[in-house]
């Protein structure tokens, strides 16, 4: 019941709100039909934006307690498989290439001074 009352109170926060609004532009020589037409799509307007606000607070819930269950989870393992976690990017073998080629540079450059 009090779901209800309070959608019905939050139904007259927004015609009223845009009702006001529809008042502050009201052009002068505006017909009254076309002034309710104006405050019924401000009025849609206004209830299309709080369902996706709605919407968007949801998903950013259900994320966030995803992520507090992934966490709670990662709470429970082991330091060793921390500790087996490599930088995230690079990968276990890329690390062989870079160290080659420092090598090589080196071998060159003392081969170009000395030799």
């Amino acid at each position: 019941m009090k779901a209800m009352a309070k959608d019905k109170k939050a139904s007259r926060d927004l015609k009223s709100e845009a009702a006001k609004i529809v008042r502050a532009v009201n052009a002068q020589g505006e017909s009254r039909a076309e002034t309710q037409r104006i405050n019924a799509a401000v009025q849609r307007a206004m209830e299309h934006h709080l369902r996706q606000h709605s919407a968007k607070a949801r998903e950013l819930d259900k994320k966030a307690k995803k992520v507090q269950r992934l966490q709670a989870s990662d709470d429970t393992a082991t330091d060793d498989s921390i500790a087996n976690v490599t930088e995230p990017g690079v990968a276990p073998g890329a690390r062989l290439p870079w160290a080659l080629l420092a090598v090589s540079w080196i071998l060159f450059a003392a081969y170009f001074l000395w030799g």
